[in-house]
């Protein structure tokens, strides 16, 4: 059995044996004894989600709490702390120990694959910031200068302006 806490402070224990198996396979018809593609559903936050509630569903009963309540008590840090525990009663359910020794490696495999893309977005996040904050600053210069050139002209926008407003927008929707 493992446990996780919630936002709330409430203590979940989770315990995968057959019984959960069936719940999880009869309310979302996902079996979990077919391992290669559980471990990639467990990736899918809310379909995570959801299986976690199945396998806290009783305790979740007792507590008056439906699914609803209970999704909105799992964010942020209890999400990933709720998705190891998981994972750790998962893995002590599974009755072949050779194949729970190369699930646990593909997790933390998968583990440090995530937090080495998180470790390199945020290195190169400074950089990408300040490389929008440019782009934004030649578009409001760009602005700034067609305004004042049409407030000089007379208060009659050009046509320039408004095939430069279309140009810029055309630019701006490419790189969505």
């Amino acid at each position: 059995m493992q446990k996780f806490t919630d936002n709330t402070g409430y203590v979940w224990t989770i315990n995968v044996n057959i019984g959960t198996a069936k719940r999880i396979k009869a309310l979302l018809n996902i079996d979990m004894l077919e391992t290669q593609s559980f471990l990639i559903l467990l990736q899918d936050l809310i379909t995570f989600c959801d299986i976690l509630y199945a396998a806290c569903k009783d305790e979740a009963d007792k507590q008056g709490i439906d699914e609803s309540e209970f999704v909105t008590r799992i964010t942020g840090k209890v999400l990933r702390e709720s998705h190891d525990a998981f994972c750790e009663a998962y893995f002590s359910f599974l009755p072949d120990p050779e194949l729970t020794a190369k699930l646990r490696v593909t997790v933390i495999k998968q583990n440090v694959l995530r937090e080495k893309a998180l470790a390199l977005i945020e290195k190169k996040m400074p950089r990408m910031t300040q490389q929008i904050d440019d782009e934004i600053d030649v578009i409001i210069n760009n602005l700034e200068s067609q305004i004042e050139k049409d407030l000089t002209s007379g208060g009659k926008p050009s046509t320039s302006t408004r095939a430069s407003s279309a140009s810029t927008r055309r630019r701006s929707h490419s790189r969505n």
